[in-house]
This record gives structure tokens, sequence and C-alpha cells, in this order.
């Protein structure tokens, strides 16, 4: 092995998770012995030798503070990332990000893995960007980390929460459209298994109502472009043209990328033949043709105000079940066309 071996290939040799290789090398309880050994045998023939710096941290928080995020393709989760370690700055903290959800294959065991190798650094707090499994979070209270939930509100009370109002959200992207003129639209969604699903989704068909608005709510496999590509391409394929939707309101990022490129290849005008709006703005937004229309997210403030409630838990004050909700903005641009004036038929 010509690199230096890790406490990985410790593992994988001995045949345990890094978890319990690393506890097996500490000496700490809760492993076999026959485990124990397998693990000094391996690390022997391999020639680990441990890293006595980070082992001498074992007993102190550093002034790390991990973020664990939903989807790292997902531009939102790296702005609000760098939202939060800029301000984490003036404290003296910085931010380590770890994406938690690389894909739904044994997702429970991953997720545990990664938050126990996470506080092996000793964070010196956490903040969570998507709803942590019950497990995963009785490990974290169990080392008395502070925990911080962003984007998604938690099913408990307990824990402080700063994010978007998402039932907002989707009431100003329903309103909007019934106010142009659109009779039917299509809410293309990420599974809802994601907590913002229903408040986004509910929030667009009160407004919807209101307008006489027939609403479809499409959701997708995954949540990233290549299932909102397949959900929507196939939802226009199975259908006439003029059975389409007048509208689309796509419910993030990866979902408005999916749509866009199905409009796209099918020659549909965005914009004319069928509107689309979106949740989130993002840097290309506006370059697009036409340009989207979004209800845009303020994630700076987002960032500032949970890297604040974060050093207020490290400080020790209780935080409890405080919740702060910060506003949305509808950007106006050119994907969304007015159908108040006599409607003429698609493409003509």
């Amino acid at each position: 092995m010509n690199r230096r071996p890790t406490l990985k290939d410790v593992g994988a040799a001995a045949g345990v998770s890094v978890y319990v290789a690393s506890r097996a090398l500490r000496g700490e309880s809760g492993v076999a012995a026959s485990t124990r050994a397998r693990v000094v045998d391996a690390a022997a023939r391999l020639g680990y030798v441990r890293n006595e710096m980070a082992a001498g941290l074992k007993m102190r928080s550093s002034h790390t503070v991990g973020i664990l995020t939903a989807s790292g393709r997902n531009q939102y989760y790296s702005m609000l990332a760098q939202a939060i370690d800029n301000t984490l700055h003036e404290y003296g903290y910085f931010a380590v990000t770890t994406d938690m959800i690389k894909d739904r294959t044994n997702a429970q065991e991953s997720e545990e893995e990664s938050v126990r190798l996470l506080l092996e650094q000793r964070p010196a707090a956490i903040i969570a960007t998507y709803l942590l499994r019950p497990e995963s979070l009785a490990i974290i209270d169990g080392m008395n980390v502070p925990v911080v939930f962003v984007d998604s509100p938690p099913e408990s009370g307990n824990y402080p929460f700063v994010g978007s109002d998402n039932y907002q959200a989707g009431r100003i992207a329903g309103d909007y459209l019934g106010k142009r003129g659109h009779e039917r639209a299509t809410v293309l969604a990420f599974p809802r298994i994601w907590s913002t699903f229903n408040a986004r989704t509910r929030g667009f068909e009160d407004a919807a109502e209101k307008h006489g608005m027939q609403v479809h709510v499409c959701e997708t496999r995954d949540n990233d472009p290549e299932s909102a590509f397949e959900t929507f391409d196939g939802l226009l394929e199975r259908s006439k043209p003029s059975e389409w939707p007048d509208a689309v309101f796509a419910l993030n990022t990866m979902m408005v990328m999916g749509a866009f490129r199905s409009l796209k290849e099918r020659g549909v005008k965005v914009g004319k033949d069928i509107s689309l709006i979106a949740i989130d703005d993002f840097d290309w937004a506006p370059l697009l043709q036409p340009p989207l229309t979004v209800v845009a997210q303020n994630m700076e403030e987002i960032g500032r105000q949970a890297a604040r409630f974060v050093i207020d838990a490290i400080k020790g004050n209780a935080l409890n079940g405080q919740q702060l909700t910060i506003g949305v903005t509808l950007v106006e641009r050119g994907s969304v066309a007015d159908r108040t004036s006599p409607r003429k038929s698609r493409g003509g």
C-alpha cells in the first residue's frame, strides 16, 4: 500500500465498520474480544498508526460545527452552508459540511455511521438541514451536542429551528399563477418524505382553490433532476398537448431542472405555451431563456440566524423549541405568461 493506511482500511480488513474499528483501537467497551483482536491484527498488518493529536482532543469539543445536508447537488445547500460558515467565523467557529443522503441504499445505517464519525471529531454543535432519524438524534443527544434544525422543521418541539415559511412560498406561487389567468397547474414535487412537501403543496392548493385553478400534484421517485425529468416527461407523453397543464410549479431547483429539460426537448415554449415557476433562486435562473420566475428564500438571513442559534446553544443558552420563520419573496422574470387576455391556442 503506497499511501498511509486509514481507519477505513483497517475496518475493511477486519470486516467491521469504521466506528467499531475506532472503538476497538481506543480500547473502549462494547466491542467483543474476538472483534478487538481482529481489528488490532489488521491495524498491525497494514501499519496503521493512530493520529495522537486528534486522539488528544477526545475529551474536548472543537471549534467545529457540523452541517448535515440533504443533497450536495442542490445549490441551495451549498449557499446555505456558506452563509452559516460566514457568521460562525465571526465567533471563532467554522463549519464542516457532510452530504448525508448520497443515495437511499441502507440509508439508516449510513446516516448513523456518518453521525458517529462526525461526533468523533467532537463538534461543538450540529446543524441538520433535513429530518434526522430518531436513532441518530438519540446518538447526538447522548453526547450532549446541541442540534439546530434548518429548512426542515423537526418533528419534536424540543429542538430549535430556523427556516422559510414554506406554506407562504406555495401560496405566493399559486396566487401569482391564478392572478395571471392560469387554469390547470401541475405541482412537480419531490417525494413527500421530505418535510417541506406538505406545507409547499398545501399553500399552493389553497391559493389555487381561491382562483378556481385545477391542481395536479406529480410526485417524483427521488429528489433529483433525473427523477423530475422522467416523471414530468412521462406525464406529458401520456397525454395530448391539449390536456397538458398551462403552468408548472416546481418545489425546488432539482424539480425545475427536470421540468425545464423536458419542455425544451419537446419544443414547448416556456413562458408562452406552459408557464414555469419554482421555489429557490439560483445563480443561473436569470440566464435561462426565458429567465425563470421564482419564489426566493432568504438564504443569507436563514444562514445568519441559524449560526446565531448555534452560538447561543454552545454558550448554554436554553433555546428548547424556539422557532424562527423567515419570509420569502417573489422574483418576477419571464417564465410565467399572462393569460388574463383572451386565450390563444398553444404555440399559435
